[in-house]
């Protein structure tokens, strides 16, 4: 299976199946034709109706391998059909050339007519694996052919040089002609798996190769390694010529399954490996572990440096079979794990689950840290084997196999298995922060679990923790879980007690409580001052400007470890904290009342630099109150107040330190007296 979704957020879903009561809705063919089918659903964005689910095929085996979808919300498939009778329209090539051919499928966005069906072969075996579309509407398609008469235009290289080569074809589209057609590959054996395009019209294609004289140009890495390597192959837009070209892997195997390319032209690819020499830079997991290790790696778009190249992986098999991009640059990968150490990060299943299990992954854009990572399955064997793919809103979107009675299923369309062997598609929304006040007089919090901005009862969270007049709130994630929980501060005693198990009451031997700092004015801050995904205290003393960061979390102040310096000052300044870049790492800021002004160390340096710093006016009034969070799930912390004379919170969602009415957020929380916080309440 694969997946693709729209700018609606609707998700469409290919594969096969050799059941005849797969759903149909809306088909433009609602019948089963053969031994096994290409389907094709279409998902609404809730995940609650199809808006289409259509057969695809004829009277032998059929198999879709890909699907993409182009700006206008058309659905182009390939895959591989034996089928003499495989439906065909507007076809460029309308027979069966050998025993088994690719296709290329293109549907409109209603999922009514079909725009044009093709076989692509020639006279042996031909495999189409994986497609994608060009906002004009052209098709590229990559996979693999035995034939030495596959039609090429245009071509790299006109001829079969191996037994088995990659090809890569581009079609216009109306689908009536080739703009181009190429052979890939050596004397040996070499599969096409994944092609991705810029916007340059440049196709970027990987996959895995044996042989040593695949063609390479100005190559990271110009040998073969190990017995299989991956390739990864970047054509200009006439496709005739090469940007860059080079093998990628170590003395073992290694196999690729999805690649993804970003506005800059970055190129992303996962997979697998057993070599335990596979190029790591950067890595955040730089030791091999199991057998088999999911990898992830990133080239610059000339194709002459890895920005970064990590295992992914535990004690056991684990690899990775799609990879998707947002706006940002975080890297999601879906995959298959068999380890039960498969490194989790504000998972909502921590734990493996069954013999294998699916997992999900978001590695931010500087490949440093896990954004979060899950478990995915019931108590049977699950794989995240066909694909993810992200939308504009960071909600990403993963389809597989499950064996798992139990598999869990969430406004289901279908939420009891049909069989002992269904697929699965799963949507996993951005993990934003929300709101929340704490009353000191009475010791009571209010937590917006339900992220609407509203108390909403039975959703939202109150429970009653500490008070005490002068009794000062922070939330941070205490234990790494990827959740944030409360905490006090009590400036006149220096004494901090922190709600580390997230159960809202205070609880001896698991919570925690020291003595960090005090006196008088003193104010509390809380980040992952040093990225490792655990939150710590830190102190700001307004009245000198002088911060005392608690850097490895003890609750204690460690002279050449914990950092204290000066930034800002003046009495009435109020301190934040936040991920001002996205680079996994908290820096302070300041916030001026009076003014309204702002200023955040952006570097994290602890010191003022023009330029790279910034400082703006957003709001202000004696009585407003500062508060940070990442409002809108990008991973990059933005700021906020709140009134407590009124109960009303801004938020600048988009982070540009304005006030936009279309894209930021108001909202009534809270009452006077009482003071805020920001923290992601649940998974």
């Amino acid at each position: 299976e694969e997946i693709a979704v729209d700018d609606a957020g609707d998700a469409y879903v290919t594969g096969y199946t050799f059941s005849a009561d797969f759903p149909a809705v809306n088909a433009v063919y609602p019948h089963s034709s053969g031994s096994t089918d290409v389907f094709l659903v279409k998902l609404n964005a809730t995940g609650e109706t199809l808006v289409f689910s259509t057969y695809i095929g004829g009277n032998d085996f059929d198999f879709g391998a890909d699907v993409a979808i182009d700006s206008a919300g058309n659905a182009y498939l390939t895959g591989h059909t034996r089928s003499p009778d495989f439906p065909t329209f507007n076809a460029l090539y309308p027979k069966l050339a050998g025993e088994d051919d690719a296709f290329v499928f293109k549907l409109n966005a209603a999922g009514d007519s079909v725009i044009y069906s093709t076989y692509l072969g020639g006279g042996r075996w031909d495999e189409g694996a994986a497609i994608t579309a060009d906002d004009a509407g052209n098709a590229y398609v990559t996979g693999n052919t035995s034939s030495w008469e596959f039609p090429t235009v245009n071509a790299f290289d006109p001829n079969l040089s191996g037994w088995r080569n990659a090809f890569v074809t581009k079609l216009t589209a109306a689908g009536d002609a080739l703009a181009y057609s190429t052979h890939l590959g050596g004397s040996d054996g070499d599969s096409g798996w994944g092609i991705a395009v810029d916007l340059a019209g440049s196709a970027y294609v990987t996959g895995i190769t044996h042989s040593e004289d695949f063609p390479t140009v100005n190559a990271l890495y110009p040998s073969l390694t190990g017995n299989y390597d991956v390739f990864l192959f970047k054509f200009n837009p006439a496709g005739n010529a090469g940007h860059y070209s080079t093998f990628l892997g170590g003395s073992d195997y290694d196999d690729v399954y999805g690649i993804a390319v970003d506005g800059a032209g970055n190129a992303y690819v996962t997979g697998l490996t057993e070599s335990s020499d596979f190029p790591t830079v950067n890595a955040l997991y730089p030791i091999h572990l199991g057998k088999y290790d999911a990898f992830l790696f990133k080239l610059n778009a000339t194709g002459d440096s890895i920005i970064y190249s990590t295992y992914l992986g535990g004690r056991e098999d684990d690899a990775g079979y799609g990879i998707a991009l947002d706006g940002a640059g975080n890297a999601y990968v879906a995959g298959a794990t068999f380890s039960s150490d498969f490194p989790t990060v504000d998972a909502p299943y921590p734990n493996p689950l069954g013999d294998a299990d699916a997992f999900v992954l978001m590695l931010n854009a500087a490949g440093n840290a896990l954004d979060y990572s899950t478990y995915l399955g019931g108590s049977r064997f699950d794989c995240g084997c066909g694909g993810i793919a992200v939308d504009s809103s960071g909600n990403a979107y993963i389809t597989g196999d499950t064996y798992s009675e139990d598999f869990p299923t969430v406004h289901a369309v279908y939420p009891t298995p049909a069989s002992d062997h269904d697929i699965f598609i799963v949507k996993i929304a951005p993990q934003d922060d929300f709101i929340g006040v704490y009353d000191p007089s009475a010791g009571w919090w209010y937590l917006d679990v339900s992220g609407d901005g509203f108390w909403t009862g039975g959703a939202d969270a109150i429970f009653r923790l500490g008070g005490g007049e002068g009794s000062l709130p922070v939330a941070g994630d205490w234990n790494g879980d990827g959740v944030d929980t409360i905490g006090l501060y009590y400036p006149h005693a220096g004494w901090w007690f922190l709600d580390v198990n997230g159960d809202g009451f205070w609880t001896e031997g698991s919570d925690n409580d020291f003595g960090f700092g005090g006196g008088r004015g003193s104010l509390p801050v809380a980040g992952d001052w040093n990225g490792d995904g655990v939150d710590t205290i830190g102190l700001y003393y307004p009245h000198a400007g002088w911060w005392f960061l608690d850097v490895n979390g003890d609750g204690f102040w460690i002279e050449g470890t914990d950092i204290d310096f000066g930034f800002g000052g003046r009495e009435g300044s109020l301190p934040v904290a936040g991920d001002w870049n996205g680079d996994g790492v908290d820096a302070i800021g300041l916030y001026y009342p009076h003014a309204g002004w702002w200023f955040l160390d952006v570097n994290g340096d602890g010191f003022w630099a023009e330029g790279t710093d910034i400082d703006f006016g957003f709001g202000g009034g004696e009585g407003s109150l500062p508060v940070t969070g990442d409002w809108n799930g990008d991973d990059v912390d933005a700021i906020g107040l709140y009134y407590p004379s009124a109960g009303r919170w801004f938020l600048d969602v988009n982070g540009n330190g304005h006030w936009d009415a279309a894209d930021d957020a108001t909202s009534s929380f809270g009452f006077q007296g009482t003071k805020p916080i920001g923290g992601r309440w649940a998974h």
